[in-house]
């Protein structure tokens, strides 16, 4: 997909992004903007930001030796075509392997086929996760649209691991120009169990070694001391905790009141790391462009 297909399949999946020029930001929150790509790196004296974040901010990542005030923190497998299974370490080898004795990974075909074998096993990750991002999917109809939406994109590869003909996980992912960009998987309880989620990021990055256009994986942002464990899900298995240098432009009456009010958050915006960040593996070094 380019940036621009990227951004329409987005808008389709309901956030709200905004273009200016050639870049695409997307609304995190009321007034507060990051680009839709949060690991590109873009050069300040080339960047116009949405009106919108005069009243709040935007935040993205610069080359390296431009000045910086912040931290973007990312996940990503930054060297996809020397994945193998043989890299893993022993534990998670075994973990792909007794995944695979009860699961079949391959593409769900249609969206009637999602919506028909997948809408339970997303209420079962609902009710163990509490997920809040688009609640409506939850109820059918929202299930529904969504399902709908995303085949309407054919470059979006929507996969499902099938115990027999039970769809137990789904995970969603896109190749946004060079990047190979995991965008959602949830499964049920017993799949969860039975290592699904090691099988589908195998899938995944055996995607991404297979493929000689994708130069890097990126899995989410670091989650600092929330969701630990997803973010070591990734760590244990080959993932980078990647600072990108950032400039953070805030507005300066949001700036006092989050420093004032809400001082982990802004800490965590600026992307400090705190002492339980430091329990993880090593960060390391954004990879040259």
């Amino acid at each position: 997909m380019s940036l621009e297909q990227f951004a329409a399949f987005q808008r389709a999946q309901g956030a709200e992004i905004v273009r200016i020029g050639d870049a695409y930001w997307r609304r995190l929150r009321p007034f507060f903007y990051r680009p839709l790509l949060p690991f590109r790196e873009y050069p300040p004296d080339s960047t116009r930001t949405p009106f919108g974040a005069k009243l709040g901010g935007v935040q993205y990542a610069v080359p390296r030796g431009v000045e910086a005030n912040s931290c973007l923190n990312v996940l990503l497998f930054d060297n996809p075509e020397a994945y193998s299974l043989e890299s893993l370490d022993r534990r998670r080898r075994w973990e792909v392997r007794q995944a695979a004795k009860h699961f079949t990974v391959c593409p769900v075909e249609s969206s009637d086929e999602l919506i028909r074998k997948a809408y339970s096993t997303y209420c079962a990750f609902y009710l163990r996760t509490h997920y809040g991002y688009r609640s409506e999917r939850r109820h059918l109809d929202g299930f529904s649209r969504w399902a709908e939406s995303l085949f309407q994109f054919p470059e979006v590869s929507v996969f499902g691991a099938y115990r027999g003909c039970n769809l137990c996980a789904v995970g969603i992912w896109a190749l946004v120009e060079d990047a190979l960009i995991y965008l959602t998987m949830f499964c049920d309880e017993e799949a969860l169990r039975l290592n699904v989620t090691a099988l589908m990021l195998h899938t995944l990055r055996e995607v991404g070694a297979g493929c000689p256009q994708v130069k890097q994986i990126f899995v989410g942002m670091y989650h600092h001391l929330g969701r630990k464990s997803i973010d070591d899900f990734y760590l244990l298995r080959g993932c980078r905790l990647i600072q990108k240098p950032a400039r953070f432009c805030l507005n300066p009456a949001a700036s006092l009141f989050l420093r004032l009010c809400m001082p982990r958050q802004y800490a965590k915006l600026l992307g400090k790391i705190g002492e339980r960040g430091t329990e993880r593996p090593p960060i390391g070094e954004a990879p040259a462009r």
